[in-house]
């Protein structure tokens, strides 16, 4: 945790302090602003009240910075962030970016929906039926690898290695509507998996698809790729319903 007068004492005369990687200390309008990459995580104001943001990425770096440097305990449970507060009245409130929290992490204001956690089980259960059929497609019609006429969402890669989607998630639902099995979101899986050499597991899942076999890896890879983007996906679709 980092308070106003420790940030202010940290960051000198300087315009920004290295806090880790990726991870930079600045003044702004009074305010001390902690930024990870392009995303302003935390701003902490004179009164030591913490504004939290994610900026759409709910990765486990981005959870790591709003838990050292705030007072908040951001933690995550079915897929959904939450900030716990266990000293407080509620034991967790769910994060929304803008959550804030004071010194000891009780949450002020700007917490998420509580629907949520209903939409998020609409979610599981249309990620299901989209791997399923992703499943039964490939099978069908063998594993594509030209990505040339796949979705431009589906085809960006971040180059840092987190997660992020720069066209949003509102793809995704397209494509478990319109039943769409894009062969870019099945090479990314894999390569998200952290495999040595993916190159390897993507010409065995092709060949074991050749020979009427469904790899075992297949739906395995799918379904972590869905669940680092679950939230953003849940998230989406509360927008719509709004």
């Amino acid at each position: 945790m980092l308070t106003y007068e420790e940030a202010r004492k940290l960051l000198g005369t300087r315009e920004s302090k290295k806090l880790a990687r990726n991870t930079w200390l600045r003044e702004e309008k009074g305010n001390m602003v902690i930024r990870f990459w392009e995303t302003d995580v935390i701003v902490i104001d004179p009164k030591n009240e913490y504004t939290l943001n994610s900026g759409g990425y709910k990765t486990f770096t981005t959870k790591d910075r709003l838990n050292t440097f705030s007072p908040a305990n951001v933690g995550q449970d079915k897929g959904l962030w939450y900030v716990y507060n266990y000293m407080h009245d509620k034991p967790k409130v769910l994060f929304a970016d803008g959550i804030r929290v004071d010194s000891s992490g009780k949450v002020l204001s700007g917490q998420g929906d509580d629907t949520m956690p209903k939409l998020m089980r609409k979610v599981d259960r249309m990620v299901s039926k989209y791997i399923a059929g992703y499943a039964a497609y490939v099978m069908k019609n063998g594993l594509e690898e030209d990505t040339r006429g796949d979705c431009f969402g589906c085809c960006m890669k971040d180059v840092t290695g987190e997660v992020t989607e720069g066209m949003g998630y509102d793809h995704y639902l397209s494509h478990f509507a319109e039943k769409y099995y894009v062969p870019s979101i099945l090479l990314k899986a894999v390569e998200e998996m952290g495999y040595g050499n993916p190159g390897i597991v993507w010409g065995m899942m092709k060949h074991g698809i050749a020979q009427g076999r469904e790899p075992y890896d297949l739906k395995r890879v799918l379904r972590r790729f869905f669940r680092t983007r679950k939230q953003g996906i849940v998230e989406e679709l509360a927008r719509r319903a709004n």
